[in-house]
């Protein structure tokens, strides 16, 4: 897997695994529980204290990462409400991957 086609999570998890750190005491190190762990795995976007006990822990500058990743990974949920026209100009300008129409 390409680092630019990477989520912060999944970052994450690539440097705990390089540093040969367990699950578990990566949890205690940032003072969560290992479930916890696997959801920041998961996690696309970190808040900016979480992203901080984690940059400590693994002394890394992950927020320069965070620049770097595409923004393919980025998603967005939006609800409008348009004619078949507008919703045509839509799906042709931005990707959609799912749309309803409602009558």
């Amino acid at each position: 897997m390409e680092q630019e086609n990477l989520h912060i999570g999944q970052i994450i998890k690539q440097k705990v695994e390089e540093a040969g750190m367990k699950k578990a005491d990566f949890a205690k190190a940032i003072n969560c529980c290992r479930g916890n762990v696997y959801h920041i795995f998961k996690c696309a976007h970190l808040n900016k204290q979480q992203l901080e006990t984690i940059e400590k822990t693994l002394r890394l500058d992950l927020s320069s990462q965070m620049n770097k990743i595409s923004t393919e990974t980025k998603r967005y949920v939006v609800i409008i409400e348009s004619d078949e026209k507008q919703l045509q100009e839509i799906i042709t300008r931005y990707t959609v991957v799912n749309y309803y129409s409602v009558k």
